[in-house]
């Protein structure tokens, strides 16, 4: 309700921005109403990018004065080709409102190869959040193959270990066809 946003390129630059000065009182986290409303939500994205590279920054904030439904979050990141080999890195600072408001930094860094009809993948990340007492740790590694322009075929393997609190391994097989 009652937003405004801009999009511009601007040579190797796009710009996005999206702001409310909506003051609708949403609620916390359980519904409850304070009649402070959710003043100056926006959200933007800078992404600069030229031939193999691309850099990018995006930001978001819900303008909420709840401090149980505040929420607002940072990302920077980039991606380098280089012929078939394709390096992404991300790093997101988020704060959630949950009463006493949490911190959570995600690292995530990505390779793909591309070798004819088929990309190899391998990823790790870390998460690190306020009040947890071990990161998680993350990595998958994966194929996929193009059948054609619309189908492809993938398979992975995925393992997310938060030392003593919580491990989960997985492994996925799948179809996608595009229509």
């Amino acid at each position: 309700n009652n937003a405004v946003g801009y999009k511009n390129n601007f040579g190797m630059a796009s710009l996005w921005i999206t702001y409310s000065p909506d003051e609708t009182d949403v609620g916390d986290s359980n519904g409850v109403t304070d009649g402070q409303g959710d003043d100056g939500q926006y959200t933007a994205a800078l992404k600069v990018s030229q031939d193999n590279w691309e850099a990018f920054v995006s930001m978001v904030d819900n303008g909420n004065s709840d401090a149980t439904a505040e929420y607002d979050s940072t990302k920077v990141g980039g991606q380098y080709n280089m012929g078939p080999h394709t390096i992404s890195a991300q790093y997101e600072m988020s704060s959630q409102g949950t009463g006493a408001n949490t911190d959570t930094d995600t690292m995530f860094l990505g390779y793909q190869m591309k070798m004819g009809k088929n990309t190899f993948v391998a990823q790790i990340g870390q998460t690190d959040e306020d009040g947890v007492s071990e990161k998680e740790d993350y990595m998958a590694i994966g194929a996929i193959h193009k059948l054609n322009k619309k189908a492809r075929v993938f398979v992975g393997y995925r393992d997310t270990d938060q030392g003593a609190v919580s491990e989960e391994s997985s492994f996925s097989v799948g179809l996608r066809v595009d229509i």
